[in-house]
């Protein structure tokens, strides 16, 4: 019994925790979820210190209804088997742990570490635990620790290790129940300068690899690869590994833009990031769009905006940036902060977030209309697009923000930029007729999407010192590149003829389904250009990666722009007959499965009884007369202790016999006399001796029971 307890006092809370954990995995949550841990981590506990016998029909008992159960199965029975057989295997873990934590102190003590390592990275990194999953690794810790502290004292009389922890058990409860009765915040203490402290010394060790070992940056010569650095020149190569995994609830997109991270400066030869303000950049601009169509057509503005609810999980890319599609913004902000028009991750560089995306119809005739004409958004405009974003931008924003966010664009990404003579007479050509902003950038895509694409152009030349010699480098001498290149000359271009353009650098895919794997050869780089009225528009100069993104207008008139988001994932309908066949069989399932599980048990409880009944009997007639003598006075002191009668410590077997004389008369207690000489006796013959033990039996047996039944009324 002690080694039951001790292994239920470590058991029980660990499997407890370790449900509430991971709830996603057992599929269940609730109160339900640790009372069904308790009671099958307490039968898995049992069962290990069962006899043989004991342990079969423990095992028949739980197994047969199961099943059934099973053969019987409809999908909620199937979905309660399997959320018992996930219980089940935590259970058995977690059993497991503590026999292995109990063989040796040492490994206990590695073991508390762990679990304190646990507690203090919850805390770090705001991981949401449950108060009660919580509580109960603080108390498997406590206990641990109590039980090493005892381990190293010296004892005497009883030093029996598991019988200590037993009996310290009260007092552990009485410290676990003040923990689970505090008042937990609901906010978790923010570590806040501790992580900016961790992030410091991280980004300057990340700083100088880069510095010392360019090659490791995919834009600057030997691996593709996503990069916080954005270097020009240089050859790549490819060793794809799975990035990112994104799930969308878009049904026709075609091409996918992930940014990371968005540069304003270049010097010539590389890209450097000069904005650190923390203006929600990004909220602003999808205010600007949806207004911009607001304005235009409010009566079928789903006709040019999808809203898409859209997931991005970090796989095997390490940074600190997230990857935002185009006008979308973040469904909760907690992990997120600005900067610079970035997003950013607070801890770590893992993650795994929603964002909600607009995705802008670039078919519809309205919305090339709107992008030709650049009329400015007005107060009215922008008030509606703040009503019908109202449930999907979380922080606030005026019409005044959004004027100092309009002029912030010009004065950051339109710098004076002056080109070559030879290029400005080619760009004179090339947007010869262009009227608006519009179709100089089209015109400009075009122009560079005709040259030619290869992932081998080599260094830059020393002499390419400037935007302009860069731009000059690359139409007329060198005439190839990657998407470094061409995103490079199209900002340069962009902002010789006066409109504000900035370099993005992230992860660009093809796609046809809801759920893809982005590899990291995906890494893209690409031109944004800032139109007034309508905000920051993506072009794709880079030749062979231009594929046009929208849809035909009938594909989104069943929902309206204001409806709730749609999932990524939908659930398939069926039709009212099939429903009521399903619910019909579901019934039947029901209604037999009781009556059978009983019936089915009973079976069982039967057929082990006569079974048992049988062994025990073959085993007994194949014992010799002495082996029989001890068996028959081992049953008849199991028929002793029903009457209350227990030897004593110290007690011998005369001793116990005449004190129980005073209650059971002396001749059912004869077998004493046999029993004692079988046990400690050298062997002799018991021939005559088996048969009146056996009659004596039963009549103990019967007085015990009649003296128990009188006792009773």
């Amino acid at each position: 019994m002690t080694a039951l307890i001790y292994d239920l006092v470590y058991t029980v809370p660990l499997c407890i925790a370790v449900t509430l954990l991971f709830p996603g995995y057992v599929g269940q949550e609730g109160i339900l979820l640790p009372a069904a841990a308790v009671i099958i981590e307490i039968i898995c506990v049992v069962f290990l210190h069962l006899k043989a016998r004991g342990r079969a029909l423990l095992f028949g008992m739980l197994a047969i209804p199961a099943a059934v159960m099973y053969l019987l199965r409809d999908d909620k029975t199937q979905d309660v088997l399997v959320w018992a057989a996930k219980i089940l295997l935590v259970c058995v873990i977690c059993l497991l742990v503590q026999k292995a934590v109990s063989y040796d102190i040492k490994i206990r003590s590695a073991y508390t570490l762990i679990c304190l390592a646990a507690l203090i990275t919850f805390m770090i990194t705001k991981y949401d635990v449950a108060p009660f999953a919580f509580s109960c690794i603080f108390f498997v810790i406590i206990a641990n620790v109590t039980e090493m502290i005892q381990a190293g004292w010296k004892k005497e009389g009883d030093t029996d290790r598991k019988r200590h922890v037993v009996y310290m058990f009260p007092f552990l409860a009485a410290l676990f129940i003040p923990v689970m009765m505090a008042d937990i915040p609901q906010k978790p203490y923010d570590w806040r300068f501790v992580r900016i402290i961790i992030t410091d010394i991280r980004d300057g060790i990340e700083s100088a690899v880069q510095t010392l070992a360019p090659w490791k940056s995919w834009d600057n010569g030997d691996c593709m690869g996503f990069s916080e650095q954005a270097n020009i020149g240089g050859s790549l190569t490819g060793y794809p590994y799975k990035a990112i995994t994104v799930s969308t609830g878009g049904e026709d997109d075609r091409r996918i833009y992930l940014a990371g991270k968005s540069f304003d400066t270049f010097s010539g030869r590389a890209w450097d990031k000069k904005d650190t303000s923390d203006t929600d950049e990004r909220s602003y601009d999808l205010l600007e769009s949806v207004a911009a169509v607001m304005r235009r057509d409010p009566e079928n503005v789903y006709d040019h905006l999808q809203c898409i609810r859209m997931r991005v999980k970090y796989e095997g890319v390490r940074t600190r940036y997230a990857f935002i599609p185009p006008k979308s913004s973040p469904e909760t902000t907690a992990d997120l902060r600005q900067k610079g028009g970035d997003l950013m991750l607070s801890h770590g560089r893992t993650a795994d977030y929603f964002v909600y995306h607009y995705r802008i119809n670039r078919t519809s005739d309205l919305v090339t209309s709107i992008m030709k004409e650049e009329e400015p958004i007005d107060r009215k405009a922008f008030a509606l697009a703040l009503q019908q974003t109202s449930d999907i931008i979380k922080t606030e924003h005026t019409f005044d923000g959004y004027q100092d966010y309009r002029k912030m664009i010009y004065d950051r990404y339109l710098p004076q930029t002056e080109l070559s003579e030879r290029a400005s007479s080619y760009m004179d050509e090339v947007l010869s007729g262009a009227g608006s902003d519009y179709e100089k950038l089209v015109r400009i895509e075009d122009m560079l999407s005709g040259l030619r694409y290869t992932e081998t152009p080599g260094d830059l030349p020393e002499t390419v010192q400037s935007p302009a010699d860069f731009t000059d480098h690359l139409l007329f001498e060198k005439k190839e590149g990657y998407c470094s290149y061409f995103a490079t000359a199209f900002v340069i271009l962009a902002r010789s003829c006066g409109i504000p353009a900035r370099y993005v650098q992230g992860y660009s895919t093809l796609t046809e389904s809801r759920d893809y794997e982005v590899l990291s050869d995906r890494a893209h780089a690409w031109p944004e250009a800032y139109l007034d009225g309508v905000g920051w528009v993506i072009f794709e100069p880079t030749p062979g990666f231009y594929s046009p993104s929208g849809w035909e207008a009938s594909k989104s008139k069943d929902s309206a722009f204001d409806a709730p988001v749609p999932y990524i994932y939908e659930e398939h309908e069926t039709g009212e007959g099939n429903d009521a066949k399903t619910q019909a069989e579901e019934n039947r399932g029901n209604n037999h499965a009781g009556p059978v599980i009983a019936l089915s048990v009973f079976a069982f409880l039967l057929i082990f009884a006569i079974c048992d009944r049988i062994y025990r009997r073959y085993r007994y007639m194949h014992l010799n007369d002495r082996e029989k003598i001890l068996d028959i006075g081992r049953k008849n002191m199991k028929i002793l202790r029903i009457a209350d009668l227990k030897i004593r410590d110290g007690e011998t077997l005369s001793e116990f016999a005449q004190r129980c004389r005073q209650l059971i008369p002396g001749e059912y207690l004869d077998f004493m006399r046999s029993y004692e000489e079988a046990l400690y006796a050298p062997p002799r013959l018991y021939e005559d001796e088996v048969s009146d033990m056996e009659k004596q039996r039963k009549e103990l047996l019967l007085f015990v029971i009649c003296k128990r039944a009188r006792h009773l009324v």
